[in-house]
């Protein structure tokens, strides 16, 4: 899948994952996030803005399956993932850091 126009940037999140940031502390624009899930049961992935516990959006995988969430959210301190064990994982597709 290819967001070359739409998102500079992209980051992959692994499984496992606690509060992984993307652009920590800078203005980041998230234009759209990907999950995988290659279990039996659903996985929950959790998106905060960086240095809050406000959680801003949370988001259950389907069981083995790929989802793709198309997003406009303007997150000004940057933004934190949390990813689930057992192989779950997540790509951000994003602004540069500061734009």
């Amino acid at each position: 899948m290819s967001m070359s126009g739409i998102s500079a940037r992209y980051t992959r999140i692994a499984a496992s994952q606690s509060d992984s940031k993307i652009a920590a502390g800078e203005p980041v624009i998230i234009h759209g996030i990907l999950i995988s899930n290659p279990h039996t049961d659903t996985q929950a992935f959790t998106f905060e803005e960086n240095g809050s516990t406000t959680v801003i959006l949370t988001i259950d995988a389907p069981i083995k399956g790929s989802v793709f969430i198309p997003l406009s959210w303007f997150a000004d301190k940057g933004m934190q993932v949390t990813t689930p064990g057992n192989g779950a994982s997540c790509t951000v597709f994003h602004s540069h850091a500061g734009r």
